[in-house]
């Protein structure tokens, strides 16, 4: 998915992830995909519009030779530390949602990794400054207990995001509950194939499928609440 998602199709690939009988049997699936919104690059473009102007204007204006390849080496210098290495900083910084965690990949030569389960998450909230209200970005903080916050810099199209990381979460946590009223039963369990996946070594609960498991085939988010869950387990707050 592109680093600026429309609203509707977060919440179409949200709603598909979570309808697809796949996700019980696998376990966990990707949602979405994000990078932090590329505002800041508008910098980086205007210096190099600016070097395309000076360089060639000065380059070979010198009577000295070295003095016009100083011109030359200068401009490529600018342009590596000022247009390629925020651009690949930028790119290198990945966002991947999955049905069960958040994980942060960054790092071009060397990669470094965060993440943060859902199962960990007890508060979700949006802190948005002036202009990322007028792009339509803003930062999602995910605290979690006994730990630092968890912050996602920069996310476009905030609010449809974090709505979708707060109906992961529920929909998480009631899993968890309707599990434990199952006595129990892992996906792995044996002996609990689910509809049409009999025979497939799948060994899945029996789930009211093809939708969730939930009275309905719905997930909290979605306008109802199931009968297992006990209450959300997280806040949220837009500030």
């Amino acid at each position: 998915m592109s680093s600026k998602p429309p609203a509707s199709d977060v919440a179409q690939r949200l709603d598909e992830v979570l309808a697809a009988p796949a996700h019980m049997q696998l376990g966990e699936l990707k949602v979405l995909t994000l990078r932090r919104q590329a505002r800041h690059l508008f910098w980086s473009a205007l210096i190099v519009i600016a070097t395309c102007g000076v360089v060639p204007f000065y380059a070979g204006s010198f009577n000295e030779e070295w003095k016009n390849w100083a011109v030359l080496g200068g401009g490529a210098l600018v342009v590596f530390l000022f247009v390629l290495v925020p651009f690949f900083r930028w790119l290198g910084r990945t966002t991947v949602v999955t049905t069960k965690r958040v994980i942060v990949r960054s790092g071009v030569l060397s990669r470094d990794r965060s993440e943060v389960p859902f199962t960990q998450i007890r508060e979700l909230t949006v802190k948005r400054g002036l202009f990322q209200r007028i792009f339509g970005a803003g930062n999602i903080v995910l605290q979690s207990a006994g730990a630092d916050p968890f912050v996602l810099f920069n996310v476009p199209r905030v609010k449809s995001v974090a709505q979708s990381l707060q109906e992961l979460v529920e929909w998480q946590y009631a899993s968890q509950q309707f599990l434990a009223a199952q006595g129990g039963q892992g996906y792995g369990a044996p002996g609990y194939g689910a509809p049409g996946y009999a025979g497939q070594g799948y060994g899945a609960p029996s789930y009211p499928y093809p939708s969730h498991p939930f009275p309905g085939n719905t997930y909290p988010g979605q306008g109802q609440t199931s009968a297992n869950d006990g209450g959300s387990p997280v806040s949220f707050a837009q500030g």
